[in-house]
C-alpha cells in the first residue's frame, strides 16, 4: 500500500493492531512542501475526492529505483472488445478491464487501471492473464530513453526552431522590443502595482486576438523575477508548451525554465519536481497539473487561454479546475494571478463585473493590425443551389486565391475521422458502438469504424449486417474527408492535418506545426487543436467549415463553446504582414453566437448569454454539481438516480420543476438519462444540483451520495462494484 504522510500525531484512535509500519520511503526527494499539501487538502474538500488523489495528480513522481507493473493485451483491441462482450455477464469486472485496455491502445499501468476501475482491477487482470488475454509485466519506473525536455529546460522540438527561424516581419504580440500600445502600458502598470502591493489579486486580461496579451504578462513575469520571486505559466494543451517556451526565452533571457506536464515520463517528472523543490527553477511552464508545482517563492501565475475546457479534469478524480486551484493558491501565497483570454469564460467575466477580479482590457490588435473581416456563408443557400460539397463556392474561391498569392490557410472542423456515421439505405441500419450509445465513425486509411469514446473498432462492412443489402452509405464529414477534398480540389497544395488521429506518435504535434510555421505546408486542416492560441504569421485565410457542429448539443454551454471556438479560430488569421480573411460556413447565420463571432463582439455575446443564464438560474449565477449514477444494468442506474433525488429532498433540496423558473434556492434537476446514455458498457443517469451556497451544497451532495450508494462521494472515481456507482463533478464544464 502506498500512502502520503500529511502530518505526525502522538496517538491514534485506530486500534494499534490495525496500524501498519512504514516499510520504506520511496523517494524522499519527491516530498511535498507545506503550501502544496495545503493546496491538496483544499482541493480535496472542494472537489469531493481524497487528498491522496490530488497529490498523485500534482506530482505522480515515481521513485527512481521502484518498479511499476503494466498490463498489455495479448490480442488485438477489436478481439479484446469481442471477448469483453462474452465476459460481460459472468465476469463484468474482467470485461471492464478489457474495454479499458482496448481504449488505451492495448496497454496501461496497473496503478492507472486501479484508479479507473477500483481496487479489484488487479484481481481481474490476473484472471485475464490466466485466460491468456493479458500479460502483466514489471519494469523500472522512468527506465528508457529521455524523451522530454532537456535538463536545461529547453524544448527538444523542431517547432521552437521553426519559430526562431521564420521570416522577418512585424513582431507578433508586441515581442522583441515592439512598442507597447497605451492599453498594454496600462495593463503592465496595473500588474506591476499589484506585485508591489503584496499580491493576492486576480486579474482578467481580456484582449482581442493578437492584442499583445502575451507581451503584457511576460513583462509582468520580468518584474516578478526582478523581485526575487518565481513565475508559473499554464497553457491548456501540451502542444502550446514549445511556443510558450520560445517566447519565455525570447523575453526573459537566461532564466532557469522547467517544463511540467502529464506527458513526461516517470523519471522526467521526478527531475522536474526535484529541480523545483530544490530552488533550481525561476519559471515553470506547463499544462493543467503544473498548477500544483512546488514553488516556494511564487509571485505570478498566468493561465493563458483561461477559457479552455482543458483546464478542467473531467475523466476521473480529482475533477479539479486549474483556474479555481490557481485562484485559491494565489490568494494563499500572496501571488498575482493573470487570467488571459480573448474570449473569457462567463464565470471569470461575471466575477470581474462583480469586482472579485480586476478587469484589464486590450481592445485593439498590437502593431496597428486590423481584425480580420469575417464573412458568413449560408450553407442552406449553397445546398439549394445544388452544391453538396463541404466547401461553399466562396470558400473554394478564397482558398484558390490564398494559395495563388503564396499565403497559408487553416481549415477548422471539430469532427475527426472521415464520415461521422454509416447507414444502410435499404433498412435504415446504422453502425453503432456495442459498448456506448453512439454511432461509429468511419476512418481512413484503416477503412474501419471507430468509437471515439471507448476505442472500439470494427471493419467497415461491404454489406449491411441488418438486411444484407449493398446500399451502405457514408454520411457527414470529418477532418480526414476535408483533407481528401482539399487534395482533390487543389492537387498541388501541400496539405497537413492536425487532429488526435494524426498525432498518435509522440512529437507529431510539434512536427506538423513546425512544418507549417516554416512555410512547408500550405493548408492545415484540423479540429479545435488548430484554434488554440497558435501564432502563425503566414496564415491569410481561416475557415470554419461547419460552425454548427456543437451549437445544438444538449448542454447549456453549447452557445458559449461555439462562440469562443469561432472567435479563437478566426484570430489565427492576419497576425503577420499579410492581411487576414475569415469565412464561417453555417446553417444558422442568425444564431446569436454565430452572429457575434462574425463581428468579434465578445461583449454583446456575453451580455445576451448571461441574461439568458440568469433567467434560468444557471452558472455563473449559481454553482452546479453533476452526479452521474452508472450501472451495467439500466434499471439499476435509474433506481440509483431516483434514490439520490429522494435523499436530496430529505436534506432540503427541492425539484427544479416545482420551483419558479430561475429560482435561486437550492434545487435539483432530474433524474434523467445522460445525453450519452451508455458509455463503456455502463448505463448512465444523472442529477444536476444547483445552489449559490457551495459549501452547504457539497456537504448535502456528499451525504446524499453516501445514503444512496453506501459509499462516500468521490470526485469521479469509478469502481467495479455491485449496484450503481456515483461520479461527482463539481462545477462541470460539460453536462453530456
Amino acid at each position: 500500500v502506498e500512502g502520503y504522510c500529511l502530518a505526525l500525531k502522538d496517538r491514534s484512535d485506530v486500534p494499534p493492531e490495525k496500524l501498519k509500519d512504514v516499510a520504506r520511503v520511496l523517494e524522499p526527494r519527491a516530498s511535498y512542501p507545506r503550501p502544496v499539501l495545503d493546496l491538496a487538502l483544499w482541493a480535496a474538500r472542494r472537489y469531493l475526492c481524497q487528498p491522496g488523489e490530488v497529490l498523485q495528480a500534482a506530482a505522480p513522481a515515481e521513485g527512481r529505483y521502484r518498479t511499476t507493473q503494466r498490463a498489455r493485451l495479448l490480442v488485438t483491441p477489436t478481439e479484446a472488445l469481442r471477448r469483453a462482450e462474452e465476459l460481460s455477464g459472468r465476469a463484468p469486472a474482467q470485461a471492464a478491464a478489457l474495454v479499458e485496455l482496448a481504449g488505451r491502445r492495448g496497454s496501461a499501468d496497473v496503478a492507472a487501471l486501479r484508479r479507473r476501475l477500483g481496487p479489484g482491477a488487479t484481481r481481474s487482470l490476473r484472471a485475464l492473464a490466466d485466460r491468456g488475454l493479458v500479460a502483466l509485466e514489471e519494469k523500472a519506473a522512468g527506465a528508457g530513453e529521455r524523451t522530454g525536455p532537456r535538463r536545461d529546460g529547453a524544448a527538444p522540438t523542431d517547432l521552437a526552431a521553426a519559430l526562431d527561424s521564420r521570416p522577418a516581419g512585424p513582431v507578433p504580440e508586441g515581442e522583441g522590443g515592439f512598442r507597447l500600445t497605451p492599453a498594454q502600458e496600462a495593463a503592465v502598470g496595473a500588474l506591476t502595482a499589484a506585485l508591489e502591493g503584496g499580491g493576492g489579486e486576480v486579474f482578467l486580461l481580456h484582449g482581442v486576438t493578437g492584442s499583445g496579451k502575451t507581451e503584457v504578462f511576460l513583462r509582468a513575469a520580468a518584474e516578478t523575477l526582478a523581485r526575487g520571486r518565481q513565475v508559473l505559466i499554464l497553457v491548456p494543451e501540451v502542444s502550446l508548451v514549445p511556443q510558450t517556451l520560445e517566447r519565455v526565452r525570447r523575453h526573459l533571457g537566461p532564466v532557469r525554465v522547467v517544463v511540467a506536464h502529464s506527458y513526461l515520463a516517470g523519471r522526467e517528472r521526478l527531475d522536474y519536481w526535484e529541480k523545483v523543490v530544490t530552488g533550481q527553477a525561476d519559471v515553470v511552464v506547463g499544462a493543467r497539473s503544473a498548477v500544483f508545482a512546488p514553488l516556494d517563492r511564487l509571485g505570478l501565475i498566468v493561465l493563458d487561454e483561461e477559457h479552455e475546457d482543458a483546464y478542467k479534469q473531467e475523466d476521473g478524480a480529482p475533477r479539479y479546475h486549474a483556474r479555481e486551484v490557481a485562484a485559491w493558491r494565489a490568494r494563499r501565497e500572496k501571488a498575482v494571478l493573470v487570467l488571459s483570454s480573448a474570449t473569457p469564460s462567463l464565470e471569470s467575466y461575471h466575477r470581474a463585473l462583480e469586482g472579485r477580479y480586476t478587469l484589464v482590457s486590450l481592445p485593439e490588435r498590437a502593431g496597428g493590425r486590423a481584425m480580420p473581416p469575417v464573412e458568413l456563408v449560408d450553407m442552406r443557400a449553397e445546398l439549394a443551389s445544388g452544391n453538396r460539397s463541404v466547401f461553399s463556392r466562396r470558400l473554394q474561391a478564397a482558398l484558390a486565391e490564398t494559395l495563388r498569392d503564396g499565403g497559408q490557410a487553416i481549415l477548422f472542423l471539430n469532427r475527426r475521422g472521415h464520415s461521422t456515421f454509416v447507414l444502410c439505405r435499404d433498412c435504415g441500419w446504422v453502425a453503432r458502438c456495442p459498448h456506448c450509445a453512439v454511432s461509429l465513425t468511419f476512418h481512413r486509411p484503416e477503412a474501419d469504424l471507430a468509437c471515439h469514446y471507448c476505442g472500439h473498432r470494427a471493419p467497415a462492412p461491404d454489406r449491411c449486417p441488418g438486411c444484407g443489402g449493398h446500399r451502405v452509405r457514408y454520411f457527414g464529414a470529418g477532418t480526414q474527408r476535408l483533407e481528401d477534398e482539399v487534395r482533390t480540389l487543389f492537387p498541388g497544395a501541400r496539405v497537413a492535418r492536425l487532429d488526435a488521429d494524426a498525432v498518435r506518435r509522440r512529437g507529431e504535434v510539434d512536427r506538423i506545426l513546425a512544418l507549417f510555421a516554416a512555410g512547408r505546408s500550405d493548408v492545415l486542416v484540423g479540429t479545435q487543436m488548430v484554434a488554440k492560441g497558435l501564432d502563425l504569421p503566414g496564415v491569410a485565410l481561416v475557415a470554419a467549415v461547419s460552425a454548427d457542429s456543437a451549437l445544438h448539443l444538449p448542454d447549456f454551454r453549447s452557445a458559449e463553446r461555439t462562440f469562443r471556438l469561432l472567435v479563437q479560430a478566426a484570430g489565427r488569421a492576419g497576425r503577420g504582414s499579410r492581411p487576414g480573411r475569415v469565412i464561417i460556413q453555417t446553417y444558422n447565420p442568425d444564431h446569436p453566437a454565430v452572429a457575434a463571432a462574425s463581428t468579434h463582439d465578445y461583449l454583446s455575446f456575453a451580455r445576451a448569454e448571461m441574461e439568458a443564464r440568469h433567467e434560468l438560474g444557471y452558472p455563473p449565477f449559481t454553482h452546479l454539481v453533476r452526479v452521474e449514477l452508472s450501472d451495467r444494468d439500466e434499471a439499476g442506474a435509474a433506481a440509483g438516480a431516483e434514490a439520490l433525488t429522494g435523499a436530496l429532498e430529505r436534506l432540503g433540496f427541492r425539484a427544479a420543476a416545482d420551483l419558479p423558473r430561475g429560482a435561486g434556492e437550492p434545487r435539483y434537476a432530474g433524474p434523467a438519462p445522460a445525453p450519452i446514455k451508455r458509455l463503456r458498457g455502463r448505463h448512465r443517469w444523472h442529477v444536476l444540483v444547483f445552489s449559490s451556497d457551495l459549501e452547504t451544497m457539497l456537504e448535502v451532495v456528499k451525504q446524499a451520495v453516501k445514503e444512496t450508494t453506501g459509499r462516500a462521494a468521490r470526485g469521479g472515481r469509478r469502481r467495479e462494484a455491485a449496484g450503481p456507482v456515483a461520479a461527482v463533478d463539481v462545477d462541470p464544464v460539460s453536462v453530456l
